[in-house]
């Protein structure tokens, strides 16, 4: 595995394993390398479009250090499974880690700093409910509340074919911030929360703004990845 350190240097931009690459064992370094280069195409198409170069290079390096850290953490917690776990080789490649560079860069320092805090993706803790519409039936007048551990923040976002700022959400649920959920602003819905209202209410207001089965779908998501919770 491979990071560079200076992938975005005096307007010269690395894309696929030139930026970085990945455990071969994983079979996943093409697909990484196409969905990067895409993400690069909109930021260097965002600097063509505004000259807003900050945002363009703000994009293409945290979608390279989403990427590398989500990789890192996958790939070991797969080898850790692996059946020969005791043997040195699956026993080295269990442990996630990003190493130092030979060159000292702030891209890199960011890349350790986000990787040495971030924590390991919870499971969810409640019991599935099979039936989605006996688990839409149970909730439905059940007061919920935002989630403590939710947060905001303003991210890049790719909005046709160009990067607009948009309202973003984290939680230790979430693999990785998100700003949409299908084609809804997932902020705007939950930031509109006050108080416990019931389950049922906030389907009833998204569905306002959306068809009232991806409302359904939206709040099931919320629920289920405990962005909302009993108060």
């Amino acid at each position: 595995t491979y990071a560079h350190a200076l992938p975005w240097k005096d307007g010269y931009i690395r894309l696929g394993e030139a930026a970085f690459s990945l455990d071969p064992l994983s079979s996943t370094g093409v697909e990484k390398a196409m969905r990067f280069s895409l993400q690069a195409v909109v930021a260097v198409n965002t600097i063509l479009e505004s000259g807003d170069e900050q945002m363009g290079r703000s994009f293409y390096e945290e979608s390279m250090i989403a990427s590398v850290i989500s990789h890192t953490q996958w790939t070991a917690a797969y080898y850790s499974k692996a059946w020969p776990a005791a043997h040195p080789f699956w026993k080295e490649r269990a442990v996630p880690f990003i190493g130092k560079q030979s060159i000292r860069s702030d891209f890199h320092q960011r890349l350790q700093d986000r990787f040495n805090g971030t924590p390991a993706i919870k499971e969810p803790v409640k019991v599935p409910i099979p039936d989605t519409m006996e688990k839409v039936r149970l909730l439905w007048n059940e007061q919920v509340r935002l989630s403590p551990e939710l947060s905001f923040y303003d991210t890049p976002c790719v909005v046709g074919n160009v990067l607009a700022m948009r309202r973003a959400i984290r939680h230790p649920n979430l693999k990785d911030g998100i700003a949409y959920l299908g084609e809804v602003e997932i902020s705007v819905l939950l930031s509109g929360i006050s108080g416990s209202p019931t389950f049922g209410s906030l389907v009833q207001d998204w569905s306002k703004a959306m068809p009232v089965e991806q409302a359904v779908k939206t709040a099931l998501f919320c629920w289920n990845h405990e962005l909302l919770t009993f108060p």
